[in-house]
Formats: C-alpha cells, sequence, structure tokens
C-alpha cells in the first residue's frame, strides 16, 4: 500500500516500504554504473544487502556508520531480501552507533581459486570502492589509496564459499604487508605479481577460516591452516600435481 513501515531488519518482507535505523556493517565494489553504493547494512536483528541507485541523487554512506532510513522498498532476489534506495528514500546520519548482531560461521576447506582483483588494489580516497584504471564510479579520475587483498573460493568438496581477506588477514597467511606488496610491484614495474605471489602461497592449501556470512560472500574475521605444515605442503603439490 506504499505506507511506510518502522521495521527492524529481521522482521523485513518482500513489498514493503520501510523505515529503519541500521549500521553500514560493509561496503562493495558496484557492478554497475546505475549503481551508486551497494553493500551490507545491519541491526540487532540481522543484516540486508543495500543498494543506492544512481538515480536517487543521495548522499553516500560511510562503513561504520549508522543511519535512519526512511522509505526504502524492499525487493527480493534468490529468496534474500534486499533494501532499494532511491529518490523518495530519506538518509539521516545518527548520532548512535546502532549495534549489529553478529553472524558468523566456520568453514573448513581448500582455496581453489584466487579472483581478479586480488593483491595490490587503489580505492578512491573518497568512497573507497576499487578503481577500475584509475577511474572511479562516482568520483571519476582520483588519485587512489593502494590497499592488499584477497578474494578467493574455498571448497569443501560439497559447497564453495568466495571470501574476501582485508590486508591484516592477507598478511597473516602469505607474509606479504602492504610495503612488501608495493616493493614487489615496483620492482617487476607489474602490480600483478602480487596476485601471482600469493596465489603460489595458497592454492591448493587448506584452511579453517571464521567470518561472516554475506549471501555467497564471507568476510574473513579468522583464518588458519587445517592442517600441520608438512601434511599441508604435500596436499598442496598433490593438488598441484592433479591440476596439471
Amino acid at each position: 500500500n506504499g505506507e511506510t513501515v518502522p521495521v527492524t531488519i529481521g522482521e523485513i518482507q518482500p513489498g514493503m516500504r520501510v523505515e529503519l535505523r541500521a549500521k553500514v556493517v560493509q561496503l562493495w565494489d558496484s557492478t554497475s554504473d546505475k549503481i551508486a553504493q551497494t553493500g551490507l547494512v545491519g541491526d540487532s536483528t540481522g543484516v540486508i544487502k543495500f543498494t543506492i541507485w544512481n538515480n536517487a541523487e543521495k548522499e553516500l554512506m560511510e562503513e561504520g556508520g549508522s543511519y535512519k532510513i526512511t522509505g526504502a522498498s524492499i525487493s527480493s532476489y534468490n529468496d534474500r531480501c534486499q533494501l532499494n534506495i532511491n529518490k523518495n528514500t530519506a538518509i539521516t546520519p545518527l548520532l548512535e552507533t546502532v549495534e549489529v548482531k553478529s553472524q558468523e560461521e566456520e568453514f573448513s576447506g581448500a582455496i581453489v581459486s584466487i579472483q581478479g582483483g586480488s593483491g595490490l588494489i587503489k580505492r578512491c580516497p573518497e568512497c573507497k570502492r576499487q578503481l577500475k584504471k584509475g577511474v572511479c564510479g562516482e568520483h571519476g579520475k582520483v588519485d587512489g589509496t593502494y590497499d592488499l587483498r584477497i578474494k578467493a573460493v574455498i571448497d569443501n568438496g560439497i559447497e564453495v564459499r568466495e571470501l574476501i581477506l582485508d590486508s591484516d588477514h592477507t598478511f597473516a597467511i602469505t607474509g606479504i604487508n602492504l610495503d612488501r606488496a608495493k616493493e614487489m610491484a615496483t620492482d617487476a614495474m607489474d602490480a600483478s605479481v602480487v596476485e601471482s605471489e600469493i596465489a603460489e602461497k595458497v592454492l591448493g592449501r587448506f584452511y579453517t577460516v571464521t567470518g561472516s556470512p554475506m549471501s555467497r560472500y564471507m568476510l574473513v574475521k579468522a583464518m588458519s591452516p587445517k592442517v600441520p605444515a608438512q601434511a599441508m605442503d604435500t596436499s598442496a603439490l598433490s593438488a598441484e600435481l592433479e591440476a596439471i
């Protein structure tokens, strides 16, 4: 009926127009020029994907910020609700911080793929999106700030998870930090050497990861080798041999 209903995220149903108070849990790289910003917001009852459409002409939200969002519409995709922010939606920053329910799972398996956008990347200093050839989809050509991350696929033989590791977790499992990654890229005059080195260190190896499941993505909070180092090397070698 178009009426705006005050809700918690746990109460959201497709077709609703809602008002909620939520914290921005995570921002994602936008895959479409129609999208100004996308990511996850959460409250004490759960998390939901949000999209701010370009034609909404809204101020973008900041990761970690808490907001009152009024007049957002709810759609459903693959049985998951999504929050759509358009011209008729109001976004108001909150002074208080909204508490977000912790949603974590543990998953063990082998790293079977390192995805593009891993290694040394540049982000927009304004909105933190990954730059494509020095250009931000929102802010145009900018001087980016370097960051280090891994986007990987882990497989337990039954199902997979796509992992996102920030620079700290990347360093923890590869020994490569941001300064080292910059050195490697400068020496080789090619940033892709960092992604190649990461792949060499982790592909085929088994890990147990703990993180927040976000649809198929999992934001890694902790990650450790699943087996002792000697056995891990053997399993990695056999996996590599099988792949030849």
